[in-house]
């Protein structure tokens, strides 16, 4: 063992008696040690052995830049891939009750400053269930169970029955594909589109008031005879993103071959070019971070059609709402909410807290920004474990078997009740 190895191990075992976080942080003084992926490996099992869950993040301070405002992109470790599909859930979760607030005074008024979790209420002022409608064909399109009375009605929250940490419906779905995908050991589109169907067809699986568009045309066409190949649809919308994260942390082939499934499971349903385009472009996003690029350099290489450094440094000097609302469209549509994910993952680049915060506040779809906005920044600069801690359900492995049929409940929840509050 080596004196920096002896020495951390000691700092670990001190640490150990008189905490009970079970993610732990180790900070080098003024660059003495300079942290690799070697040595940091190494830590990490010294940090497991000591009873630690998972060795977080590896700083190494220097005069200029002491702990508290240490530049990210210089200096801490890759994240473990599961952290961007974990950054993505906290994001979404945080962003749930306020998920298509347009109005932000009203946002303001109804629920102060979002720094933590908190659980929907009714009514919602923005909410269009009132006008919307969705009629299955036949029994066998009836997605919404005994949600679908709440549609027509007004001032119904979206996601009224989900409690506090709790991720919208794209989001649970995205937790399922990571542990079968993971499980399996590969991605599997036809396991993948069985298991779908099984999960939105079982009554109060995810107890969501509202499935988004593309879910209805899908089991429509389904009902009418269609294979499920075929179910899809030219859907121009940000939550055909959600499910990204959840592959990346799943899979480690290739990065083309990754790509090349990623664009295979987002065309099931978003066959629009701008979608996955947007995906192509994500997911590079994300090897690059893994890769040590940092977020900024990533996201003005890769977002380069949707995004610019002229931009980004004219709109810094404006409020979030601005430029997120209108320079930038809030609304789920891609073409708008994919620069404006790119502009605050940018902008928060060292912050992940204030970032998936601001993301919140802008309002419009949030939750589906947050599959950009907090999977960039989480594998950037890692999630503090309060966050962790408050999510309703994390991802968990091994909880689907390899025939692919759903076994409930299929994660394990950090609540005692999964009741809706």
């Amino acid at each position: 063992m080596t004196g920096i190895e002896e020495e951390v191990g000691l700092l670990i075992e001190k640490v150990s008696k008189t905490t009970k976080d079970n993610n732990l942080t180790i900070v080098f003084p003024y660059g003495k040690h300079p942290p690799n992926r070697f040595l940091y490996e190494k830590l990490t099992k010294l940090a497991q052995a000591a009873g630690h869950a998972l060795l977080r993040s590896v700083f190494c301070m220097t005069p200029e830049h002491p702990r508290d405002h240490l530049p990210a992109s210089d200096s801490r470790l890759p994240q473990p891939r599961i952290t961007a599909l974990e950054g993505a859930l906290v994001a979404d979760a945080l962003s749930m009750p306020v998920h298509w607030y347009y109005d932000r005074l009203a946002l303001r008024r109804d629920y102060g400053l979002l720094n933590q979790f908190v659980a929907p209420k009714n009514p919602h002022p923005d909410s269009i269930l009132w006008r919307s409608n969705y009629e299955p064909i036949n029994p066998d399109a009836d997605i919404l169970h005994d949600q679908a009375g709440y549609w027509g009605m007004p001032g119904i929250h979206y996601h009224q029955n989900l409690s506090a940490g709790e991720n919208t419906l794209n989001f649970q779905l995205a937790r399922m594909l990571y542990t079968q995908t993971h499980a399996a050991g590969s991605y599997n589109v036809d396991a993948w589109l069985e298991l779908y169907v099984d999960l939105m067809r079982m009554r109060g699986w995810h107890r969501d008031t509202y499935v988004e568009e593309y879910h209805r045309n899908f089991f429509t066409k389904r009902a009418r005879g269609a294979k499920l190949r075929a179910c899809g649809g030219e859907d121009i919308h940000i939550g055909g993103l959600a499910s990204v994260p959840a592959l990346f942390a799943a899979l480690h082939p290739t990065n083309e071959a990754l790509i090349e499934t990623i664009l295979t499971h987002v065309g099931i349903t978003h066959r629009s070019q701008d979608v996955l385009d947007a995906a192509t472009a994500f997911t590079k996003m994300l090897l690059d971070i893994e890769a040590g690029v940092s977020l900024r350099e990533t996201i003005l290489k890769r977002g380069s059609a949707w995004i610019s450094e002229r931009k980004v440094q004219r709109w810094l000097n404006e409020p979030d709402t601005v430029v997120v609302g209108e320079h930038i469209s809030s609304a789920c549509y891609i073409k708008d909410a994919f620069p404006a994910s790119l502009y605050l993952a940018w902008k928060y680049a060292h912050d992940f807290d204030a970032g998936i915060i601001a993301n919140t506040h802008v309002g419009g779809d949030n939750c589906h920004r947050g599959a950009v906005v907090g999977s960039l920044l989480a594998l950037q600069n890692g999630i503090p474990s309060p966050w962790l801690q408050g999510l309703r359900v994390r991802p968990q492995e091994n909880h689907v078997d390899h025939h692919h049929k759903p076994k409930y409940p299929e994660f394990h929840s950090n609540s005692s009740s999964a009741s809706a509050s």
